[in-house]
């Protein structure tokens, strides 16, 4: 089993700031923090993720996955 965590910050194309005018109000935050674990050939992982912008174009969620390697 492991434990996944991440963090960023991104200023540019997709931060989507509510304001252009003041360039402190540019950037955006971003995080998840997950956990997978394999059998066999195959992994499972579900994270959580999340950002500092609260817009209607993107939610806080959860991911889930199963992928296999051979």
């Amino acid at each position: 089993m492991t434990l996944n965590a991440s963090f960023g910050y991104e200023r540019g194309a997709f931060d989507f700031s509510e304001t252009e005018v003041d360039p402190r109000d540019n950037g955006k935050l971003d995080w998840s923090l997950g956990v997978s674990a394999s059998y066999k050939l195959f992994t499972f992982a579900v994270s959580y993720v999340d950002s500092n912008r609260d817009l209607n174009i993107g939610h806080a969620g959860v991911v889930a996955s199963i992928t296999a390697g051979f």
